[in-house]
């Protein structure tokens, strides 16, 4: 059985979701939100970026819709939204336990 996700059509709410995403993750490892939004590589900020890539699109934005606020395009954020599929694998299979849920929220 496959995952359905719908779409957020309004482009506005699409944005203020991904920015709170955003915000959550740098909150999440303590950097500023101005550094996650930046194109630096640094391993913190991608992984704090991909997080939020992954949030975004799971709670309905397209890929584009999450790449304008980023100024990336949609196959950057595909990437992003893939790694961060890798990684949840990684530590489910490592620690047996699910990491497919939202994480939304947690701290």
């Amino acid at each position: 059985m496959t995952a359905q996700f719908t779409a957020i059509h309004d482009e506005h709410a699409a944005r203020m979701i991904t920015l709170e995403l955003l915000t959550q993750a740098a909150d999440r490892v303590g950097l500023s939100i101005r550094k996650v939004m930046s194109d630096d590589r640094s391993a913190p900020y991608v992984q704090a970026r991909h997080w939020a890539m992954y949030e975004a699109f799971h709670q309905g934005c397209t890929l584009p819709q999450i790449g304008r606020v980023l100024d990336v395009d949609h196959t950057t954020v595909l990437h992003g939204v893939k790694a961060e599929t890798d990684r949840r694998l990684r530590a489910e299979r490592r620690l047996g336990t699910p990491m497919f849920h939202s994480i939304r929220g947690a701290k």
